[in-house]
């Protein structure tokens, strides 16, 4: 079991806080730049249509905020305006967080995600 200072300390480490990390957050790990956007989605997944709002969106992926989570590591097609783009969950945001539930999603085409990036921005 860690020690109070320790767990202190691991926490200080762990922290979106640029000042008080000491390893790099989330945000500073990604390949590509987030626009933030609120555009209704879709994602088919087998059998399953899950409704939600694209809150984020990159080159590389987005975030869809949803109620419904699949796992990490399915896959499925994002669908925006008539637009499908392959995708994989690649993390989860579960209920208790503050901002809600959702999923992060990496574009398995570039060329696609280009095309469903462009709508979402528009």
């Amino acid at each position: 079991m860690l020690a109070f200072s320790e767990k202190g300390d691991f926490l200080a480490r762990r922290t979106r806080d640029p000042v008080l990390a000491e390893e790099p957050t989330r945000d500073e790990r990604r390949r590509s730049r987030r626009q933030l956007v609120a555009t209704p989605a879709h994602l088919r997944a087998g059998e399953l249509t899950l409704v939600g709002v694209i809150c984020d969106i990159s080159d590389t992926g987005a975030f869809l905020q949803t109620n419904l989570l699949i796992e990490i590591g399915e896959t499925g097609v994002l669908i925006v305006e008539g637009v499908e783009a392959a995708v994989r969950v690649i993390w989860l945001r579960g209920n208790a967080h503050e901002d809600g539930p959702g999923m992060g999603l990496v574009f398995a085409d570039a060329g696609v995600a280009a095309q469903v990036r462009a709508l979402v921005e528009a």
